[in-house]
């Protein structure tokens, strides 16, 4: 979140632009911290269909949505909601039926 250009503005500057940003950035972090990849092997934006709250990422409308995940060198998906930064695995997300996959952009 530090590292944003811009403050969210709706079809302007949204979870799309700031998704794809934070991605960019983790990619970055990524390869300066460990040059042989073991943070993350993937990191990709993600469109989602929401259909309730998150409680490990906040409130959410119902719809769609775009979210950065990153696969972890142990295997572990994690999905990240950019504007805020926290984060949940993927697994538990699907697991309780809040969160449907519809896109992966890496």
């Amino acid at each position: 979140e530090k590292a944003r250009t811009k403050k969210y503005v709706p079809e302007v500057f949204d979870c799309d632009d700031i998704g794809r940003e934070y991605r960019v950035n983790a990619a970055k972090w990524s390869m300066g911290v460990w040059k042989d990849l073991r943070a993350a092997l993937a990191i990709a934006t993600v469109t989602v269909r929401i259909g309730g709250d998150i409680p490990e990422l906040g409130k959410f409308d119902a719809g769609l949505h775009v979210m950065v995940a990153v696969r972890r060198a142990d295997g572990v998906w994690l999905l990240i909601e950019p504007s805020t930064a926290k984060w949940v695995k993927a697994e538990e997300a699907l697991y309780e039926g809040n969160v449907e996959f519809l896109s992966v952009r890496l």
